[in-house]
């Protein structure tokens, strides 16, 4: 399997796993449409790093999360609202067992043993996750409330523009504190 050293996350991706090489290292197994394919770094650092080029990191986009549906432990993450790309962890993502999914790409899941979940894709593929199959409806319902949270706060966010009428002089008043109406 091919092995890069960087990669960009798109909107084909669909699973970045943990992968052990022969020495030991934990690479990135990234599946994107018919495709897997091995990336140098770890599944956390390729999702930061990825993060940081859209202007956050894994941390912000968490924090983010958390703070819109309510506090919680292994939040999905927005990686770009524009394109609906959500992701959910099956675990911490500090754990180095930790896969990551895009929800997008979900076709549905199903009961795979006590501690295990089946995760069918729009792609075909199935991906065995080590995560019961309650707490993985839990990372999916997560993952949808952000959604639709973050899809509900754009549309507020866009005001038609309208004609201006007023025109104001704003500057700092005499003490150089506030800034005020000059008239």
């Amino acid at each position: 399997m091919e092995m890069r050293e960087d990669y960009i996350i798109n909107t084909e991706a669909s699973m970045v796993a943990p992968h052990f090489g022969n020495s030991g290292d934990l690479h990135s197994l990234v599946m994107e449409s018919d495709e897997l394919f091995f990336v140098r770094v770890r599944p956390e650092k390729l999702f930061d790093d990825n993060l940081r080029r859209n202007g956050t990191s894994l941390r912000g986009a968490a924090d983010g999360a958390k703070q819109m549906i309510g506090s919680s432990t292994m939040a999905p993450v927005v990686f770009n609202k524009k394109h609906k790309m959500y992701w959910t962890p099956t675990m911490s993502p500090q754990s180095p067992y930790c896969v990551w999914l895009a929800v997008s790409h979900i076709l549905k899941y199903e009961e795979k043993g006590k501690h295990a979940t089946m995760v069918h894709m729009r792609n075909g593929s199935k991906i065995e996750v080590a995560c019961s199959l309650y707490r993985f409806k839990q990372r999916m319902q997560r993952a949808y409330s952000l959604q639709s949270i973050i899809e509900n706060q754009s549309k507020h966010l866009l005001k038609p523009a309208k004609i201006c009428t007023q025109r104001f002089y704003i500057r700092k008043n005499h003490k150089g504190v506030n800034y005020d109406l000059d008239e």
